[in-house]
């Protein structure tokens, strides 16, 4: 992820019609970097995953999903 600023550095993730989570609201502006979105339980049947952006100035390069809690 890549924030500009404080005002901008966290979106919400959703899985299907499940509840939202927030992703970010760290400290590191203005460089690429890896934001953990913490430890969720998603459906177990295919569904659609849900970027909401919450606030101006953020950039996703990517997103990784597993089960691997390493």
């Amino acid at each position: 992820m890549k924030w500009d600023d404080a005002c901008g550095n966290s979106f919400l993730l959703k899985a299907g019609d499940g509840p939202g989570f927030t992703v970010g609201q760290d400290a590191v502006y203005n460089r690429w970097h890896w934001v953990p979105a913490g430890l969720h339980t998603l459906p177990t049947e295919a569904t659609e995953l849900i970027v909401v952006g919450r606030e101006d100035g953020i950039a996703i390069d990517r997103l990784v999903l597993t089960t691997d809690t390493e």
